[in-house]
């Protein structure tokens, strides 16, 4: 959702998955990128994803071939 002072407040869906939940959500410090762990094919494998916000492009952080979770900024 934009709730920048320009924005509409207009809710848009950065992504989406059939095998489950996305978990573990979390923003870095400034707020410009989000961070998730992402269900991958099979019972427990996820994948960690990052999102710039500013453009909505997604980067694939880890391959899920393992269960990658929490995500967390230092």
């Amino acid at each position: 959702m934009d709730a920048s002072a320009e924005g509409d407040g207009e809710v848009s869906e950065l992504i989406a998955s059939a095998n489950g939940p996305v978990r573990d959500l979390a923003f870095s410090p400034d707020s410009a990128w989000l961070t998730w762990s992402h269900p991958g094919i099979g019972r427990s494998l996820r994948q960690i994803k990052i999102a710039k916000l500013a453009d909505r492009m997604i980067v694939d952080v880890t391959n899920g071939r393992f269960e990658d979770e929490p995500v967390s900024y230092t």
